[in-house]
Formats: structure tokens, sequence, C-alpha cells
């Protein structure tokens, strides 16, 4: 089963190897990492950590894209929390069954990899300046920009 410390280093593998200029209020509690790849695509990733196991704090984020080329860009929000991107969370609610049943087996297997926050679509600058959403706590956000 993949657990989700696995799906944090595939979204540490998507994103690009030059790193960007981020701002970050000074009250927030949360990281936020801006990279691009060799061929121009963003990547944004958010971070909602904090070190206590029963950390319970909820942020909204709203990341402003400052500079976004105009044209067509593809949009994905990757997310890792309970509910996306960890089959671990669903065989915990299972009852942590030592050896699923098929349908059991089939609902973990669906849960694997990373999940879609939202459905993907395709942006413009002008028309969606922002990213944003809610992180729940001990979660992670990956945005995904590509050019179309």
């Amino acid at each position: 089963m993949d657990k989700p410390i696995l799906n944090a280093l595939r979204l540490l593998g998507r994103l690009g190897n030059k790193r960007l200029a981020v701002s970050v209020s000074e009250d927030s509690s949360l990281d936020v990492l801006a990279t691009t790849t060799d061929t121009g695509a963003i990547r944004v990733m958010a971070v909602n950590f904090g070190e206590a196991f029963d950390y319970d704090e909820s942020h909204d984020i709203q990341i402003r894209l400052d500079g976004l080329a105009g044209g067509s860009w593809h949009y994905r929000h990757y997310r890792i929390d309970r509910e996306h991107s960890n089959a671990y969370t669903v065989w915990l609610s299972m009852g942590r069954p030592v050896v699923p049943s098929d349908e059991q087996l089939a609902v973990l297997q669906s849960r694997h990899g990373l999940e879609l926050a939202e459905p993907e679509s395709e942006i413009t600058a002008s028309d969606h300046p922002f990213l944003g959403t809610t992180l729940p706590p001990h979660s992670v956000s990956l945005w995904e920009l590509d050019r179309t």
C-alpha cells in the first residue's frame, strides 16, 4: 500500500529545477515553494504542517500569480491530506484488514498515487490570477501550470 509519504516524494519529483521568488505574509505558518521547468511550466507547492501530532489548524491560501505569461495554461491541483492521495486512511477506516477482500483491495488500489483536489482545467493569467484553497492540517498541495 502506498503511504502518503511516497506520494509526497512523487510531488517533490514533479517540481521544476529553477526556484521562483515567493513572498509569504509574515503571519503565515504555511510554507510555499514555486519552481519552473526547462519547458517554462510552473509548479507551486504549499505545505500546512505542524510538528505536533494533534496539530489541527486549517489555513486558507491565496497565491497571486504575478508575471504569469499570457495565453492558455493547463491547470492541475494535486493534494495529499486525510482525504486525498492517502490509501492508508482508507485502510484504517476499513478496520485495518490484514487480508483485504477483493472489494476492499479495489478501493485501496483506487486511492494509490496522486489524486486531484479539483478537476483539471484551462486558465489564462487574465481570468485566473490566483491559486486558492483551504489547506487542512498536515497537508500539501501542488499546482501544475503547463502552457498549452
